[in-house]
């Protein structure tokens, strides 16, 4: 599996630009690592992973968006209170074409790499 850091302390200490420079540091050293980045909000997503491609110099095939399970535009999933009972739902879905279920699947499948979500995302 591998671990697991939280990185908990008092709010504008630094946590953010402390683990996107520690991220960087990590993948010019060529240990690429899978991380789930996880925000507070859905327009944070987009801009956390403009940050790590412009200013800390990770590249852009490495930096995922994982979009939220009310994005998905299905509603099996949006109507489901648990996260664990959506992704259930969703591996017992009929459609094979689904792009959310593909991204998850992505998402397990995958070795490294920086993936955001929203912290609804757990």
């Amino acid at each position: 599996m591998g671990d697991i850091i939280f990185r908990h302390a008092a709010p504008a200490t630094g946590k953010t630009f402390y683990e996107k420079r520690y991220i960087s540091t990590l993948y010019r050293k060529g240990k690429k690592d899978k991380v789930l980045w996880l925000t507070p909000l859905r327009t944070l997503r987009q801009r956390e992973r403009q940050d790590l491609i412009r200013n800390f110099g990770l590249d852009h095939r490495d930096v995922h968006v994982i979009k939220s399970k009310e994005e998905a535009g299905c509603n099996l999933i949006r109507n489901s209170y648990s996260p664990l009972l959506s992704l259930i739902a969703c591996s017992r879905c009929p459609t094979k074409t689904c792009w959310y279920r593909q991204m998850i699947n992505h998402y397990m499948e995958s070795d490294e790499g920086v993936w955001i979500a929203t912290h609804r995302f757990l």
